[in-house]
C-alpha cells in the first residue's frame, strides 16, 4: 500500500458541472502518493450526487478521492481549513498540503507542477503576476480588483510576493499547523490573505511559481459583489487589528 505523501484540498460549492470535469483531467496526472480531498459546502441533499459524479470521473482511482461535507456554507476559507484539519489527522505521513479552486481556473497541469515541485520553501504560491505567468479570459473588473489588492496588500504587510490572493498554494506541515493554530477571522477568499499574515509572522519562507490562470467556462462564479464587499471589510479588519497591536 502506497503511503500518502501529499494532500490536495479542493473547496467547492455547487460546482456540479465543473468539479467532475476538473477531477477527471487532474487524475490523469495524479501520482499514487497523492490524496485529493474535496471540501464541499453544497446542500446536504446533493452530497450523494456530488460523490457519485466525482467518483465516476476519476474511475479506478476513487480510493485516492475523499470528501468532507458541511451542513452549511462555510465559505472558501472555512472549507479549506476544515479539510486541512481532517487531512493532517488522517494522513500523518503527508509532507505537502495543497489547495486549489474547483472551477477550472487553476489548470490541472499547473496544480501538478506544484504537487511535484522540489522547491524547499515552506509555502509555494502559483502566481498570476510573474513575468512568465498568463491570465486568460478574466473580465476587466476582476483584473482591476485583483491587481489593486496585489499592490495594496504586499505594501501594507511587506510581503515579498507578487500574488498574495491566489488560491493555488502548496504548504509544508509546519505551515498548515501554523495556520490551524490561529483562530479564523474571515471565511471568504480574503482568508488567503489572513493565512499569509500568520505565515509571515511565523517567519516561514514563501516562493512563487508562474501559472496560466484561466477564467471559468463552465458554471457561475460565486465571487459576486457581496463577496467583494466582505473581502474589503475583512481586509480593513485585518489592517485595523494590526494597527491596534502597535
Amino acid at each position: 500500500m502506497t503511503i500518502i505523501q501529499k494532500v490536495l484540498v479542493v473547496p467547492a460549492f455547487k460546482e456540479y458541472e465543473v468539479l467532475p470535469v476538473f477531477l477527471r483531467e487532474l487524475f490523469e496526472y495524479i501520482d499514487d502518493d497523492t490524496q485529493v480531498l474535496v471540501a464541499d459546502d453544497s446542500p446536504q441533499e446533493e452530497w450523494g450526487n456530488v460523490t457519485r459524479a466525482c467518483e465516476l470521473a476519476v474511475g479506478n482511482k476513487n480510493g485516492q478521492l475523499s470528501f468532507t461535507f458541511s451542513g452549511s456554507r462555510s465559505g472558501r476559507g472555512g472549507a479549506v481549513r476544515r479539510a486541512f484539519e481532517k487531512a493532517i489527522i488522517e494522513f500523518p505521513a503527508a509532507t505537502r498540503f495543497l489547495e486549489c479552486d474547483a472551477d477550472g481556473s487553476h489548470r490541472p497541469v499547473d496544480v501538478i507542477r506544484l504537487l511535484r515541485s522540489e522547491n524547499v520553501t515552506n509555502v509555494i504560491i502559483g502566481s498570476r503576476y510573474l513575468k512568465e505567468s498568463e491570465i486568460i479570459g478574466w473580465p476587466i473588473s476582476r483584473r482591476v480588483f485583483s491587481r489593486i489588492l496585489n499592490i495594496l496588500i504586499p505594501r501594507l504587510w511587506n510581503f515579498k510576493v507578487k500574488d498574495v490572493t491566489n488560491g493555488l498554494r502548496s504548504y509544508d506541515v509546519l505551515s498548515v499547523r501554523t495556520i490551524l493554530a490561529k483562530e479564523q477571522q474571515n471565511v471568504g477568499f480574503i482568508y488567503l490573505t489572513e493565512q499569509m499574515i500568520h505565515l509571515k509572522k511565523a517567519g516561514l519562507s514563501i516562493s512563487e511559481l508562474p501559472i496560466c490562470f484561466v477564467n471559468r467556462t463552465i458554471g457561475k462564479s460565486t465571487v459576486g459583489y457581496s463577496e467583494v464587499l466582505n473581502s474589503l471589510i475583512g481586509l480593513s479588519s485585518l489592517f485595523l487589528s494590526r494597527k491596534s497591536r502597535h
